[in-house]
């Protein structure tokens, strides 16, 4: 259950699907990254938080590097969801069904 003031901290419809991010746009992606995260720290978000944020993408890793336990499974589960879409996306129905 969401708590009663939750806002996301990309906004709906603006967040796209991974493919479309990374697709030759790795400057578009650096630049929302760091978006998503100053937004989380206004929010007050525990700065592990934030560094787990920054830390999963490979570009980052020289300033956040996977030296925590929550950057890698972070970093573990951004790779897994990636290779599910993908499994998805190439059965005959996609994502339908």
């Amino acid at each position: 259950m969401r708590h009663p003031h939750h806002r996301p901290l990309v906004p709906a419809g603006r967040a796209g699907s991974r493919g479309e991010e990374h697709a030759g746009n790795a400057r578009g992606v650096a630049v929302r990254a760091h978006r998503v995260a100053l937004r989380a720290k206004e929010r007050g978000v525990d700065e592990e938080i934030v560094g787990a944020i920054l830390s999963h993408a490979e570009w980052n890793q020289g300033d956040y590097p996977l030296d925590r336990p929550i950057r890698k499974a972070l970093f573990a589960v951004d790779e897994l969801c990636g290779f599910i879409v993908a499994v998805a996306y190439v059965r005959p129905e996609k994502l339908n069904g």
